[in-house]
């Protein structure tokens, strides 16, 4: 995955430096052009980072059941060994 990420970054910068070069020529067009550029990229930094975070809460929310059993299944063990340690001590009837 490492590999992926390193190409893919490479490839970016590459493609925006080419674009800067060629749209660099014609001052004016080529300045609304590298703005047009510029917004598309960040437009898809925001949606790539938008669709990461709605993976990951997606994932959280599929094991959110499993890690609310789980810590109540925990809370309970503890409170039934706290009751039979009572108990055992004579604090209980």
């Amino acid at each position: 995955m490492s590999i992926q990420r390193v190409v893919t970054v490479q490839l970016d910068r590459s493609a925006s430096r080419l674009g800067q070069l060629l749209t660099g020529s014609v001052p004016i067009v080529g300045q609304a052009l590298s703005s047009a550029a510029d917004a598309v990229l960040a437009g898809m930094q925001l949606l790539k980072s938008t669709l990461g975070i709605a993976a990951l809460l997606s994932i959280g929310a599929e094991f959110a059941p499993l890690v609310s059993r789980a810590a109540d299944t925990s809370a309970f063990s503890v409170l039934l060994r706290l009751a039979c340690r009572d108990r055992r001590a004579g604090a209980l009837p």
